[in-house]
């Protein structure tokens, strides 16, 4: 395996200023810390935390706490994460937060200078919490991700901002009875967002119609005469029924009924015809979360404790051009 002096040799600069690189001791350019960290990576170099400085007492890993790798926006959003860290020198160690003993254990004995938990709405706020308060007790700086959490630097997505985008997006294409499909009764996320679609109903002169606020596809689709001309639909785990439940009832997208749904997943942009969409903003979030981390762990203040970031509208084909033949 290849060694630091093989690391400082490729690169052409000093066996320091690599150690500089990985232990964050002093500060070096960004570019040669880039250099140095695309060469580590090429080379498969893994330095030993038994041989990191002394004075920086630092693992140089960052633990980062899921609900579960399942969840749908689990696996793009601690890719973002890793991608952030490694860009910062860090790496990254991921515990289960289901598994008591193994998020304490992060902390045993310096494993990780910082944590980042994930707070999934299907653990619910007794779970986030109860993790809180445990960070709270541990000398290591820690970031919230995906919940607003007192006494703790949060990161989160502005959910009502994405439902005002979608809603609006309709509204300005000439509908008027646009509605909802999401389990916003169980789940804390899709909550936001139908309080995000009402917000932006009644802001835009329109008024829901509670028959227009459907738990899922099938529930959307009997709705009577009034069916909406278009529909918001939090969330990929109820894009493809919508899209079904429509094709086996004869109904065109977009020429029938126009749908905006809620998080870009990568497939969308394969349906028939491409999903119009508010995609959740995974590489801002993770950014700033290793940002807000870091700055605590390399001896500075986490300035804000509380972080919204705002996702991003892809247009693409499931909403036409003009208002929908049913309205």
């Amino acid at each position: 395996m290849p060694g630091i002096r093989e690391i400082a040799r490729e690169v052409g600069v000093s066996i320091s200023t690599v150690s500089y690189a990985l232990n964050g001791t002093r500060p070096i350019s960004d570019d040669t810390r880039n250099q140095i960290l695309a060469t580590v990576e090429r080379l498969g170099y893994r330095p030993d935390a038994r041989g990191r400085s002394l004075g920086a007492m630092r693992s140089r890993v960052v633990g980062v706490v899921i609900p579960s790798l399942t969840t749908y926006f689990m696996a793009p959003l601690v890719s973002a994460l890793d991608e952030a860290l490694f860009k910062r020198g860090y790496r990254l160690l991921i515990a289960h937060a289901e598994r008591e003993r193994e998020f304490h254990r992060l902390f045993d004995k310096g494993q990780v200078d910082g944590v980042i938990a994930i707070v999934s709405t299907a653990l619910g706020g007794e779970i986030g919490e109860t993790l809180v308060a445990h960070f709270k007790g541990q000398p290591q700086p820690c970031v919230i991700v995906n919940r607003s959490l007192s006494g703790v630097a949060c990161v989160r997505v502005n959910y009502l901002a994405g439902a005002f985008q979608a809603v609006s997006h309709l509204a300005d294409l000439g509908h008027k009875r646009i509605g909802f499909v999401g389990q916003a009764a169980t789940d804390p996320t899709q909550v936001a967002l139908l309080a995000g679609y009402k917000s932006a109903l009644q802001k835009l002169g329109l008024h829901p119609d509670p028959r227009w606020i459907a738990p899922d596809s099938h529930s959307a689709f009997v709705q009577g005469a009034q069916l909406p001309t278009a529909f918001f639909v939090a969330g990929q785990f109820h894009t493809f029924p919508f899209y079904r439940e429509a094709r086996n009832r004869h109904m065109r997208i977009p020429e029938d009924i126009a749908v905006v749904g809620f998080d870009d997943d990568t497939n969308e942009a394969d349906l028939s015809p491409p999903l119009t969409t508010v995609a959740q903003p995974h590489g801002e979030v993770g950014e700033k979360a290793v940002d807000l981390l870091i700055a605590g762990i390399e001896g500075g203040q986490i300035q804000q404790q509380y972080w919204v970031i705002d996702p991003h509208f892809v247009l693409r084909e499931s909403c036409g051009g003009a208002q929908s033949s049913l309205g």
